[in-house]
């Protein structure tokens, strides 16, 4: 009797410590999982909000471009000639 007490208490121990280890590991499994989740929901959220704003940085490197152009284009006007009409100056 005692011997067949003794072996039922060691299963019963022995499941008990499996269900425990197999708990531990489905915690472990489910918290990677929603971690996992979350980082690709966030993630493809990220990737929505930039790419609604790429047809404006578009349309800023474009403005960029043509203000670069007209600083390095060359002055139709000559600021250190004399030559030209002179403005009348009525006030003085």
């Amino acid at each position: 009797m005692c011997v067949c007490l003794s072996i039922k208490m060691k299963i019963t121990g022995n499941c008990y410590l499996t269900w425990l280890a197999a708990s531990f590991w489905s915690r472990d499994f489910w918290v990677h999982l929603c971690s996992v989740f979350a980082c690709v929901t966030f993630g493809g959220m990220s990737v929505g909000r930039a790419s609604a704003s790429i047809p404006d940085q578009t349309k800023a490197k474009l403005a960029a471009f043509k203000i670069k152009e007209l600083l390095n284009r060359k002055s139709e006007i000559d600021p250190c000639s004399n030559n030209g009409l002179k403005p009348v100056n009525h006030y003085i």
